[in-house]
């Protein structure tokens, strides 16, 4: 019995160890865990930009100053 309650101490010594170990990590390298974190974020969401965008990617962004732009309606419908 006693070697039972002796294994379980060690193991739960043990596991208080490695909790405290990695949240220890983890707080002395927060910043760089989050920076981490946007990159893969920002990385992920370029990579779906243009299938969020659709054909709208393959429209040039520069307008020429000659274009007329479409007027506004001046009336509310109603």
């Amino acid at each position: 019995m006693r070697f039972a309650l002796d294994a379980m101490a060690t193991v739960a010594f043990v596991g208080i160890i490695t909790i405290t170990g990695a949240v220890g990590y983890v707080y002395v390298n927060q910043d760089s865990i989050v920076e981490q974190v946007k990159e893969a974020a920002m990385a992920e969401f370029q990579g779906m930009l243009p299938t969020i965008l659709g054909g709208a990617a393959d429209v040039p962004m520069d307008i020429p100053a000659d274009v007329p732009l479409p007027s506004v309606p001046s009336g509310l419908p109603f």
